[in-house]
């Protein structure tokens, strides 16, 4: 005779096991959400209808407020610019445009949850509308990339890097990259998971868009890198549409060529793609248009790049070509060295390069200014030179000497950190990662280590103050240190400042997040985020990813369900 309890209990076990059920054929109506310790949402489902409406949903319960703010912010922008109104049909039966919907209607059915919010219950553009999601890219990617901050295009950078699996110490190929944004709420990246039918995939999106930066499934991994093309025609909301939809695309690949098939016949603008996959290869698929110098590579089309047969490397300057070697920035050429001369890899060892505050401005020039150390007879130049001797030549809170290199690199390059002129052998495309080198004026160097010594001296009362103390992040009304040189100094992990109070530097934009990848029969991945809100905003960590849902259940901080109503076709939460 079967117990009593049996009969009663039985429901909830049918229940659990409908919800751990991913890999069916037909959408279930039933989505589940398990939020992870670091607030990345897992989303088990069967269709992309369902998977897009979670997307939505996650964006506006942990975001919301922020979402109001960006979105308003890119419809004000929109009644002034001067762009084409093209868009798609809305009644168009595509199954990406009703995906888009899904994701705008996850937003609002959220924003309707928090109506006792202020920002809620005072918008005017709730609900948003698939047209919101295609003006807010344009927003970002044309206006605040191409237009605002095109002149100061250091703000936001990109890179993006695979190691074939010969290099590996594992024998898989990794994929890797990072992201420096700016300071502030326009730009914000986050991450989700979905599992469903035969698409289980990890992507690293836009706050407001579907829009797949870097992601993996169990066959590939991506990594988008993003380099401004100068006098680019603006891009029309069915523009967008069609780059958003060839995006989406990334987290149903199986290859190489799938991949090269979505992009082939429309590449889209400024946008480049390094790719491995579960076989240990890599790829690098170039937009149309060379980043650098704005000349056609093959118009209309993509182009696969392998710069090494062991590893590709594509950074602020482009890709990391030595056969066609152009005039890359230092933090590039530590990067590209590393990869030359290191014969094996882990998923690890390539955060820490990416995290890496060496500044390789400072081992090109300060070896020549201490060969200098001999000749000196003045007290403060023999104190400058022993600090900038016994400093570590990195940029990290407790650095002493860096503050006083920097200054007087500002001296040296009057003003302009990525100058040329102070360097006594110039760059040479024989050796395009180790040259420009040495010191031009050993008299001109010593003037301005004078100067910058008395001008440390002064402000600071010491020349081996630490770098973090001058150098800062922004914590609510206050300020807290900093880690990370800014461009020209060579650091991989770049922070750029301004002026700030009390002789200070803030920092107006950071490498904020990097990943690694490596793929085999089942896939590792790290990621490292620099949240400026955190009291460690100045030293970022390196955390796992998780996939595996037994992983995920041992990290599980919140858990939501969502039905889809079978009538009105209409999700509710629960």
């Amino acid at each position: 005779m079967i117990p009593t309890l049996y009969y009663k209990l039985f429901p909830h076990f049918l229940l659990l096991t409908l919800l751990s059920c991913s890999y069916v054929e037909e959408p279930r109506g039933i989505v589940e959400i398990l939020w992870d310790h670091r607030e990345v949402p897992h989303i088990y489902c069967g269709s992309h209808e369902e998977a897009y409406y979670a997307l939505g949903w996650t964006q506006g319960s942990n975001h919301l407020e922020l979402v109001i703010q960006n979105f308003a912010a890119s419809r004000k922008w929109h009644t002034n610019a001067s762009i084409r109104n093209d868009a798609p049909d809305p009644d168009t039966s595509e199954q990406y445009y009703g995906q888009l919907r899904a994701f705008v209607t996850g937003i609002n059915a959220s924003a309707e949850v928090q109506q006792e919010l202020e920002e809620v219950a005072s918008s005017s553009i709730l609900p948003l509308s698939v047209q919101d999601v295609l003006i807010h890219f344009l927003w970002l990617f044309h206006h605040q990339l191409q237009g605002k901050h095109f002149s100061r295009a250091e703000i936001f950078s990109s890179s993006a890097g695979a190691i074939d699996k010969k290099l590996s110490s594992t024998g898989h190929s990794i994929l890797f990259g990072s992201l420096k944004l700016p300071v502030g709420d326009e730009w914000r990246f986050t991450e989700a998971h979905w599992s469903m039918n035969s698409d289980e995939s990890y992507v690293v999106h836009l706050l407001g868009l579907p829009f797949f930066w870097v992601g993996f499934n169990e066959d590939v991994a991506w990594s988008t890198t993003f380099n401004p093309v100068k006098n680019m025609e603006a891009p029309s909301p069915m523009q967008a549409y069609q780059v958003l939809r060839q995006f989406s695309l990334l987290s149903g690949s199986t290859s190489f060529q799938a991949i090269e098939a979505t992009f082939k016949s429309s590449p889209p603008f400024g946008l480049n793609l390094t790719c491995i996959d579960r076989r240990g290869n890599i790829c690098y698929l170039s937009g149309g248009a060379d980043p650098v110098e704005n000349s056609p590579i093959e118009e209309g089309s993509y182009k696969r790049f392998s710069g090494s047969s062991d590893w590709i490397f594509n950074g602020a300057k482009g890709p990391g070509d030595l056969a066609k070697a152009k005039r890359f920035d230092f933090a590039d050429q530590f990067v590209i060295k590393q990869l030359l001369e290191r014969q094996e890899w882990s998923i690890e060892s390539v955060i820490r390069l990416q995290r890496s505050t060496t500044s390789e401005t400072a081992n090109r020039l300060l070896d020549d200014l201490l060969a200098l150390k001999p000749i000196l007879q003045d007290s403060l130049k023999i104190e400058a030179l022993k600090i900038l001797e016994n400093w570590d030549r990195r940029m990290e809170p407790q650095s002493e000497g860096a503050v006083l290199f920097v200054t007087w690199l500002r001296a040296i390059t009057r003003g302009d950190l990525r100058s040329d002129q102070p360097y006594l052998v110039p760059w040479n495309a024989e050796k395009p990662v180790t040259t420009p080198d040495g010191i031009l004026s050993p008299e001109f160097a010593l003037e301005c280590l004078s100067s910058a010594a008395f001008d440390v001296k002064t402000k600071y009362d010491s020349l081996s103050v630490p770098w973090g103390t001058v150098y800062r992040f922004r914590k609510g009304a206050g300020t807290i240190p900093s880690i990370g040189g800014m461009n020209g100094l060579g650091t991989v992990d770049q922070v750029d400042y301004e002026p700030c109070e009390d002789n200070r530097f803030c920092a107006i934009s950071a490498g904020a997040l990097v990943w690694a990848v490596e793929m085999g029969r089942s896939q590792r991945a790290f990621v490292s985020t620099r949240t400026y809100r955190m009291a460690n905003a100045f030293a970022p960590k390196q955390m796992p990813i998780l996939v595996k849902r037994s992983v995920v259940e041992r990290h599980l901080v919140k858990r939501e369900t969502i039905f889809q109503n079978k009538v009105s076709k209409q999700f509710q939460y629960q």
